[in-house]
């Protein structure tokens, strides 16, 4: 498995290249979406200079980071927490699948997307 870091919701694992059948998605004022809250309208997103976001249709994103980066949201900083040590990093030039956590309700006892 190839590194993984977070931004709050968001989970980037690098991978080893695109797969096939994703296309570039567009960017808007805000930038490269990666997520965004469904209550609070807050966003994870990438500044579009510093990279590409693909889809491939059906909710699956990559991002091929082609600088150093960090992430804009109104409630976190501007860094990735790198899983293997725990500390602030700017995310390395490479490819990344986008994915939200999975969260468990015990009581209806279903995993489901994490939720803003």
């Amino acid at each position: 498995m190839g590194k993984v870091f977070f931004h709050g919701d968001v989970v980037l694992r690098k991978i080893s290249s695109l797969p096939e059948g994703f296309t570039e998605k567009p960017f808007d004022k805000r930038g490269l979406v990666l997520a965004e809250g469904e209550t609070t309208g807050h966003y994870h997103a990438i500044d579009p200079k510093n990279g590409k976001l693909y889809s491939d249709g059906k909710g699956n994103q990559c991002l091929v980071a082609e600088i150093p980066t960090g992430v804009k949201h109104q409630e976190h900083k501007e860094k990735f927490l790198s899983v293997k040590t725990g500390k602030e990093v700017e995310l390395e030039p490479g490819v990344y699948s986008v994915d939200l956590p999975n969260e468990y309700d015990h009581v209806s006892e279903e995993a489901r997307k994490v939720q803003d």
